[in-house]
């Protein structure tokens, strides 16, 4: 019976992670396959204003984003927990978690006001020329473009490793199922 609450517990746990994955994937690849690219062709060679109709579209979202990396933190935290055999994956599963939440808290806390900062200070000198500023504006742009490929890669990597510990844990449920089964019968 303690074997069927695990699988039970799995199985709540692999619900939310998977609606937080399929979520957060699905904003992640909107972002770096349409918004950015459109933002590109809509506002060529302005910086300023390719990053304020990508952060426009972001913001709103930016809490839901933290929300799903807690969510799916969270969660593989406890199904690493549950002692069932294939526990490296579980670990790397993790790890790749816990970089994704570290990489989404200084996208959302760190980085995004860096850039909006920037912006600022540039529209504070008009019309004046400052190649420095616009240099470091645009890396710091570049590092935010990075930073969501990234996500992107660490959250397909953790739908993969969902998908084979679901794989694992449903043979394993089912052979836990027959065993009880076999046991009640006299």
């Amino acid at each position: 019976m303690e074997s069927m609450k695990k699988v039970v517990t799995f199985k709540i746990l692999s619900a939310l992670e998977l609606v937080s994955l399929a979520l957060w994937v699905g904003s992640l690849f909107f972002i770096c396959a349409f918004l950015v690219p459109y933002a590109r062709r809509t506002f060529p060679g302005s910086l300023v204003e390719q990053w304020e109709m990508v952060y426009g579209a972001v913001r709103p979202f930016q809490g839901l984003e933290i929300i799903f990396a807690c969510i799916i933190l969270i969660s593989d935290f406890f199904k690493s927990r549950i002692p069932f055999h294939g526990t490296r994956h579980h670990r790397a599963a993790l790890f790749a978690a816990t970089l994704a939440a570290m990489f989404t808290f200084a996208n959302v806390f760190s980085l995004h006001p860096a850039i909006g900062d920037k912006i600022n200070q540039l529209m504070n000198y008009g019309a004046q020329n400052v190649p420095e500023l616009e240099r470091h504006l645009t890396s710091m742009i570049q590092r935010a473009a990075i930073m969501e490929v990234v996500l992107l890669g660490l959250s397909l990597y953790l739908l993969h490793a969902w998908r084979r510990a679901w794989e694992h844990y449903v043979s394993l449920g089912l052979a836990m199922t027959l065993l009880d089964k076999m046991e009640d019968k006299p």
